[in-house]
């Protein structure tokens, strides 16, 4: 028997809360890279075959607002810690989703995490205000050598 909505609500707050704390707290203690890695592993590896492309969307966009409304709560839990909760939030409920994390140069340097869903072609962006204005790192990775012992950028406070 499903939940009244209220109460599914109050759950999905509740879960946003504990888990936009944790990785909040994660990458402040560690730093993004190590907690990048730490949440890659934690993920959830159930995938749920019955959760039609529709239902990805809205349970989504549900999630994204909760962890928007929430996070409001949580001084400096802005792009990263959002991105990575609900990372974990999908995954819970079947949702494949791909971390982006991009740079920004002009006005001045910044960095911005976002997730993207669906399809490389027409994916739903969850958290992008502007994702154009952003070049994912991966495509910077892609056109010049990094050194391996150079740290990556973290996404700021956006």
């Amino acid at each position: 028997m499903p939940l009244h909505p209220l109460v599914q609500l109050g759950v999905r707050y509740g879960e946003a809360l504990v888990v936009i704390t944790a990785a909040h707290l994660l990458i402040k203690t560690t730093g993004w890279d190590r907690a990048r890695r730490i949440s890659d592993r934690l993920l959830p590896r159930h995938i749920d075959g019955n959760v039609s492309t529709g239902d990805h969307r809205r349970l989504a966009g549900e999630i994204e607002r909760s962890v928007l409304r929430i996070s409001r709560f949580i001084p400096g839990a802005r792009c990263a810690p959002r991105a990575l909760a609900a990372r974990h939030m999908l995954a819970r409920r079947g949702i494949t989703s791909r971390l982006v994390v991009g740079l920004r140069l002009a006005p001045r340097p910044e960095g911005h995490a976002w997730l993207e869903i669906g399809s490389s072609s027409d994916p739903l962006r969850l958290f992008a205000r502007d994702p154009s204005a952003y070049t994912p790192l991966d495509a910077l990775s892609q056109t010049r050598a990094v050194s391996p012992r150079s740290p990556a950028p973290t996404p700021s406070s956006a």
